[in-house]
């Protein structure tokens, strides 16, 4: 690695006191600056992944979740397949149950240990631990995180990050030493990346142009590993999904969504210098190369890739901004996705801009008359930042708040509409919910969730007539899921047709296997039939799964068993 070309003082090593005194002002500030989010309730994907995962409550379903997709747990088919995210649920179920507070101190935590591993990364690489301390800061503080770290959904995003960042490490420390140990442990993360999201496939490409930038030779025994290693994470989502690959159906000609991706890298820009308007559904949006969004997505682009093969004598220009090019590539939209951009998917990429950032304000700090500049630029920097952070914590505290901020931005998201329609419905307020769920039908008349979320509002106010009509046409457009069928049979059970209904949840089962209302819903309309030896036996498997105790129905059933 060339790092004789670098200035002297980056290569001093401090003191293991300001060492430590730095990792824990890195760990102090992350706890203060998220501390808000504790309070915060489930909300939007969060009622899916946790709430109502039954893998996650008990072990027989814990031991499903590397053989399931990411949507098993609650009867939802998907595509994606991201074991290591349900896991840390169910590790927090073992000790919150479903009390939001503990999967957010969950999401803080490992928020601050990528923090670290950033830290330690930068410090591998460059040797600066001034470059490392500031990148880590701005990493930890930039409210374009908001989203990540306070949404407990997008856990998958901050885990991926800890294990690609902590596979990088090792595997720079195998190159330099030669030794087996840090490959070892690079190989024994790396899976773990695979298994938390997939966008950790981008590991050999950004591998490689680490060893471009500093001339570093390939070792083929390493990477013939790694290749094992995605060969085997193919084949395990061949088995599990049926694809090795995302596959999205409908999707867009590639030269249709590029410009998207032009206009997304221009926003992505915008966000880190000026992150105002921070909000979730972007949306899977064309647009033509005549926008105006598209020549500033172009310069940057062009810039960006000057800066990575133009021979620097310093090295930390290119690896910054090739770190942010590469690790956005996956996200980019250029391969289909299902979405032009989000807020959530700068996360790793974003530490390439703040390595490339911090090193250009720590380069004014090193001359003598701009000293004193660069650092008011710190400080106002992270009070922008942290005052900014904190207030769009805020946002993701209520789920009305949330939603009311995306409706500003995106009023046609069928899916925002849904989701409050379906917060509404909690609530107990019928008109607003039925209002919301109108609009998201209005908005995109295929869009499934929003029928399935008003037929279960008519089945709660009693018009099961017009649910079942619902339902069937969701059914239509809607394979795959638990919670129609579910709301199928309820109509169906209010309708009296109980033989219809007992067909419809066994449908569910059939895709939500440890969901223990259901089997209690199926010993309903056993014993609605008269059936009682059959209500008993789903009634006792009901039970067996964590069903509380229905006290009146295991008296009537008594003398079956």
């Amino acid at each position: 690695m060339q790092l004789k070309s670098l200035p002297n003082r980056i290569l001093e090593h401090p003191s293991r006191k300001i060492i430590i005194v730095q990792i824990i002002l890195l760990v102090v500030l992350g706890f203060l600056l998220y501390a808000n989010t504790l309070p915060g309730k489930f909300l939007w994907d969060d009622y899916g992944l946790v709430r109502d995962n039954a893998q996650i409550k008990s072990l027989s379903g814990v031991k499903k979740i590397l053989v399931t997709n990411i949507g098993a747990g609650s009867g939802v088919a998907s595509n994606f397949y991201r074991p290591l995210q349900i896991f840390t649920y169910a590790l927090d179920y073992s000790l919150w149950k479903l009390n939001p507070a503990g999967y957010h101190l969950t999401s803080i935590l490992f928020h601050i240990a990528v923090a670290l591993a950033l830290y330690w990364l930068v410090s591998v690489v460059f040797k600066d631990y001034q470059l490392s301390f500031l990148a880590s800061s701005l990493f930890i503080i930039h409210p374009l995180h908001t989203e990540t770290v306070a949404y407990i959904s997008a856990r998958a995003d901050i885990i991926a990050a800890l294990f690609f960042l902590l596979t990088f490490i090792f595997y720079i420390k195998h190159l330099h030493s030669g030794s087996n140990k840090p490959l070892i442990c690079a190989l024994l993360f790396y899976p773990l990346a695979l298994l938390a999201k997939e966008s950790s496939l981008i590991f050999p490409l950004l591998a490689l142009f680490y060893h471009y930038v500093f001339r570093v030779k390939i070792r083929p025994r390493a990477s013939l590993f790694f290749l094992f290693e995605i060969a085997a994470y193919f084949l395990l989502r061949l088995a599990v999904l049926k694809s090795p690959l995302l596959i999205l159906s409908g999707s867009e000609p590639f030269y249709h969504r590029l410009p998207g991706f032009f206009l997304a890298l221009g926003e992505y820009a915008r966000l880190i210098i000026l992150p105002f308007n921070l909000h979730m559904e972007y949306g899977l949006k064309l647009f033509k190369f005549s926008h105006p969004g598209v020549i500033p997505g172009a310069f940057i682009l062009s810039a960006a890739l000057f800066c990575m093969f133009k021979k620097w004598k310093n090295k930390v220009w290119p690896f910054a901004i090739g770190w942010f090019l590469i690790m956005l590539l996956p996200v980019a939209n250029l391969y289909p996705i299902n979405a032009y951009m989000a807020e959530h998917w700068i996360y790793l990429p974003s530490a390439g801009i703040f390595i490339a950032g911090s090193y250009a304000i720590l380069s004014l700090h090193r001359l003598k008359y701009l000293r004193i500049f660069a650092k008011i630029l710190i400080i106002l920097l992270i009070f922008y930042y942290t005052c900014l952070t904190t207030q769009q914590n805020n946002y993701w505290r209520s789920p009305f708040i949330l939603l009311g901020k995306t409706l500003e931005y995106a009023p046609d998201s069928p899916r925002a509409n849904n989701e409050l329609g379906n917060e509404y419905a909690l609530l107990g307020d019928s008109q607003k919910a039925e209002s919301y769920y109108r609009k998201a039908i209005i908005t995109d008349p295929r869009y499934k969730e929003a029928y399935v979320g008003l037929g279960n509002l008519y089945c709660r106010i009693d018009k099961p007539d017009q649910a079942l009509a619902l339902y069937q046409k969701a059914a239509g457009f809607l394979p795959g899921s638990a919670e129609l069928y579910v709301g199928l049979g309820n109509a169906l059970l209010k309708l009296k047709r109980g033989e219809e209904a007992i067909v419809a949840y066994k449908k569910a089962i059939a895709l939500q296997p440890d969901a223990a209302y259901i089997y209690h819903n199926i010993a309903v309309a056993y014993f609605s039939l008269k059936k009682y030896g059959q209500a008993a036996e789903y009634f006792d498997q009901a039970g067996k799964l964590g069903y509380p105790r229905d006290s009146r129905l295991e008296e009537s059933l008594q003398p079956y068993r």
